[in-house]
């Protein structure tokens, strides 16, 4: 610890230089000119979709829930918002997927999915039975045998697998390729972003989440040895504990 805080003072006390002009900042330049552009794009795109938000009480003629046109509507406005800068990653990830997952679960009550899961369906009921499980009980999976646990996954993953899907026949590719190659982090920016909308006068929990993602950035900052980083990082996280 006395190691890094000394690497920690000789970062903060040397003098700041003038970064050279290279890739890098050619890389950045770039990157910043795009996040404009879709900043640009998002404020156009927010103006047509505004009206989405003013009249979204007024479409009659279908079950919200189940009509694939009203959570396109609800997608193009989170993208709206998203690109021009006024929701959150973790906000665009809740607003974005809900409708979708909506959809999604539809599709898995009214039969969409039978002909994939009806065969796991069946097994599980046929061990269920073995296990005298009633109609309105359930087999815990700690007290399962290995082959309900892996039914019971292999349930899961082709369910996982069409949500997915869905994403991406809403046009949530980016969405639909985190939820593949790191679902974890999927689920952590949708469970944030739920928490971020449904608990926004639970202040206290909110500046805690605050002050642990700081905690985090900083270790992450720190590990790279980017120290004026990280002191900055658990600066903003103090300041989130003095709140």
């Amino acid at each position: 610890m006395d190691e890094i805080e000394r690497k920690v003072r000789r970062s903060s006390l040397g003098p700041l230089v003038r970064r050279a002009q290279g890739t890098a900042d050619q890389e950045a330049i770039i990157a910043a000119l795009t996040r404009l552009d879709e900043r640009a794009l998002g404020q156009a795109l927010l103006k047509q979709v505004r009206d989405v938000l003013v009249n979204a009480d007024s479409d009659k003629g279908s079950t919200p829930w189940k009509d694939p046109a009203k959570a396109l509507k609800s997608v193009l406005v989170a993208k709206a918002l998203y690109f021009s800068r006024q929701i959150s990653t973790q906000e665009y990830v809740f607003f974005a997927a809900s409708p979708v997952a909506t959809i999604n679960d539809s599709r898995w009550t009214d039969g969409n999915y039978d002909f994939e899961l009806n065969d796991i369906k069946k097994r599980m009921k046929e061990i269920e039975e073995e296990y005298e499980i009633g109609p309105d009980e359930y087999l815990p999976l700690n007290e399962a045998p290995k082959e309900f646990v892996r039914l019971n996954k292999q349930y899961g993953d082709i369910l996982e697998k069409k949500f997915t899907e869905v994403l991406r026949e809403f046009g949530l590719n980016d969405l639909a390729d985190l939820n593949e190659t790191n679902p974890r982090e999927f689920a952590r920016l949708r469970e944030r972003g739920r928490r971020t909308i449904t608990h926004r006068d639970e202040h206290e929990l909110a500046i805690r989440d605050v002050v642990i993602r700081y905690e985090h950035d900083a270790r992450r900052a720190a590990s790279v040895q980017a120290f004026s980083a990280a002191v900055t990082s658990l600066g903003a996280g103090v300041e989130g504990l003095l709140l």
